[in-house]
């Protein structure tokens, strides 16, 4: 799924070139497809890999990579590596609706006291259900919460933000 989460982002509506960073945290990866994928876009100047040991590292000096960390070391080495006004979080087995970066800056400029934002989602098994309305309407979606205090109600039972 990692090419498809990171054609996802290149194939954002709206966002030129110059718009956007892509910050891949590298978690200890070891199998080679994902070693090859990243080594072909770290080419790229929108792309930059960091490993997650870098949590506390600048961004000129990034640390080596190291032994996995989890979920939450690499979102801190990636919050940490981030040089736009903006944060949009995808995980390697994401897809990212092609107007979703537009969408959400969109909202924001509309509306200056929201900090932070998410969206609903579906879950699927093969990217080619992505593809017609039909193949749609077969995979699962979820909606979150809209309202902040549905959003705070809901984050007592499970995470309500997507």
């Amino acid at each position: 799924w990692l090419q498809e989460a990171f054609s996802s982002i290149r194939s954002q509506t709206g966002m030129g070139p110059g718009s956007w960073e892509l910050v891949v945290v590298d978690d200890g990866s070891t199998e080679q497809e994902t070693l090859d994928a990243l080594a072909q876009w770290a080419a790229l100047p929108e792309v930059r890999i960091v490993p997650s040991s870098s949590s506390t590292a600048s961004p000129s000096s990034p640390s080596p990579p190291s032994a996995p960390r989890g979920i939450a070391a690499a979102l801190n080495a990636g919050w940490v590596q981030c040089r736009g006004d903006f944060v949009a979080r995808l995980d390697g087995d994401d897809i990212a609706h092609c107007e979703r970066l537009s969408r959400q800056l969109a909202f924001l400029d509309a509306h200056p006291s929201i900090s932070i934002l998410g969206g609903g989602f579906r879950t699927f098994r093969t990217s080619d259900k992505l593809h017609t309305s039909r193949d749609l309407a077969t995979t699962q979606q979820y909606r979150m919460p809209c309202h902040p205090l549905l959003a705070r109600w809901r984050m007592l039972f499970s995470c309500s933000l997507a």
